[in-house]
């Protein structure tokens, strides 16, 4: 009932603001207090960046050049705002139509929307290595943290952007793939600091980036010990324990949230805790 409450009071807080009454698939990105929400059904479609706490809401131009609208994310850290200035300073980032038919001689592109100078912008981002990362796919879910941009690519690459840079100095970085990993993983940010994290045969594996883009192991959680903690009503009986995924981190806590279908388990990383965090409804999808 918590749950519900606490989040019917969000969607109150941002749907007030909007000239629609938007849905829960409406909202393609949070960063840092703002929503990025599309409106789907006008034509053309049309991007809102929302911010519930000081109840701003601005409408955004729509590129024209953008044929499926819903492939962007926000990028936006209440720092680089100019003080004593109520306008927030942030950008919407999505990948050019032609990125997952970039070529060698036609490399991907990024189009980046600056609320300062009200404009899109088109970047050419080549990224190396060519054969493997040309042609790609990638994921929704990024990360924006001291100016740069992260996101996830299907071929396990880590997408670095620096959004500050006028060529945003792209670079691709291989994922670690110790182990046998499910999946492409997890990005996340906690106290200011980057991590990656996905389930490499029977752990929850955590890694952290250095200045040199290498990958430093942090936390390993093994699987059993869900096993244990739940025992076995739930893991064993629906046999959902390959299917657990780290999906989000604490922004202030050591504490990591893991998921099977209709079920959110709570990890302190200091403590080695568990906690049921939330429970789907059997009859809620």
């Amino acid at each position: 009932m918590l749950h519900q409450i606490v989040g019917g009071r969000f969607v109150e807080s941002y749907s007030k603001l909007l000239p629609f009454q938007p849905t829960g698939r409406d909202v393609l990105d949070y960063c840092n207090s703002l929503l990025l929400i599309l409106h789907r059904s006008s034509v053309p479609s049309q991007y809102y960046v929302c911010n519930p706490a000081t109840k701003q809401c601005v409408a955004i131009p729509m590129n024209p050049n953008h044929l499926d609208p819903i492939y962007a994310v926000l990028a936006f850290n209440p720092v680089e705002s100019p003080p004593n200035n109520t306008n927030n300073n942030y950008k919407i980032v999505r990948f050019a139509s032609a990125a997952s038919t970039a070529s060698v001689t036609h490399p991907p592109e990024l189009d980046v929307f600056s609320s300062v100078t009200g404009k899109w912008v088109n970047h050419p981002v080549p990224l190396q290595p060519e054969p493997e990362l040309y042609g790609f796919k990638w994921l929704c879910k990024s990360v924006y943290l001291d100016g740069v941009l992260y996101m996830l690519s299907y071929t396990k690459y880590l997408l670095c952007f620096d959004l500050s840079a006028d060529n945003l100095n792209p670079r691709a970085v291989k994922l670690t793939n110790k182990g046998k990993a499910l999946g492409v993983g997890f990005i996340g940010m906690s106290k200011d600091c980057f991590y990656y994290s996905n389930h490499v045969e029977n752990a929850i594996l955590v890694w952290s980036l250095d200045h040199d883009h290498q990958w430093i192991l942090k936390h390993s959680i093994c699987i059993d010990d869900f096993v244990w903690f739940h025992h076995r009503r739930i893991l064993d009986r629906y046999r959902l324990s390959p299917l657990l995924m780290p999906c989000a981190l604490h922004p202030s806590s050591e504490v990591i949230f893991i998921a099977i279908p209709r079920l959110i388990f709570s990890y302190n990383l200091k403590t080695n805790q568990f906690n049921v965090f939330y429970i789907l409804q059997e009859n809620r999808i």
